[in-house]
């Protein structure tokens, strides 16, 4: 069921479980005899490292690569080989290096969403300047936000809030949110960080209204760990 404000459940997508995942196609083998009917008009992909390549090659006939419109990839972070032409819709949970093969992404991207678990496998520290280059090569791309998850406050620093608030103008929608997803015996710790965070998301808000002429439309989470902003 899909509702037609689709980022109302926003948060349902950001649970990305590998280990609770089937990625074993063996179910899906063809008998010796079988008479193809049509062609599958799948449209989403949802793939983790060990089974991007394998949906596509295994089920050529179940995932055609040229139909799939909407990407979810977590937990890669080589190149992605298989080309998909009509991409519209991406998703990365700790596959940002995904980025630094920038070349490899179709011109008909037009959403990102990064999602950054500072405790799940994969997780690599942002090279915010490359990060960004990347982004500014996808013509289309017209909407990016950014979630990151349980993250230290020394994984963001000024220099790069600057560099992201620059950026975010060229967005007709952006979104950078910190969240938590810890444990209790996380919690003291990280309310310290997550003070940080507050201070670090009022501060992005104040640059990017400084490197603007004319004031964007914005909207601070109740918990002041989030911003969205529309050009």
């Amino acid at each position: 069921m899909w509702y037609t404000l689709p980022w109302a459940f926003d948060e349902f997508f950001h649970e990305y479980t590998p280990y609770e995942w089937i990625t074993d196609t063996q179910v899906f083998e063809r008998p010796q005899k079988i008479r193809i009917i049509n062609q599958s008009s799948l449209r989403t992909l949802d793939a983790s490292a060990p089974s991007l390549a394998s949906s596509i090659c295994s089920l050529p006939h179940i995932m055609l690569s040229d139909c799939i419109e909407t990407l979810h990839l977590s937990y890669y972070n080589e190149p992605i080989r298989i080309h998909f032409p009509a991409l519209l819709h991406i998703t990365l949970a700790n596959s940002i290096n995904c980025l630094n093969y920038y070349s490899l992404f179709p011109a008909t991207v037009r959403s990102i969403r990064i999602l950054l678990f500072y405790t799940y496998p994969n997780y690599a520290p942002p090279n915010w300047p490359m990060v960004l280059y990347s982004l500014s090569t996808l013509p289309q791309l017209s909407s990016l936000r950014i979630f990151m998850y349980d993250m230290p406050v020394a994984t963001i620093d000024n220099e790069s809030c600057q560099l992201i608030a620059k950026k975010a103008s060229s967005f007709t929608d952006f979104g950078f949110c910190f969240r938590c997803n810890f444990t209790l015996a996380d919690a003291d710790e990280l309310e310290i960080d997550f003070k940080d965070h507050i201070k670090f998301i009022k501060q992005l808000r104040d640059y990017i209204r400084l490197f603007l002429d004319k004031q964007p439309c914005y909207s601070i989470e109740k918990d002041e760990c989030g911003l969205i902003m529309w050009f």
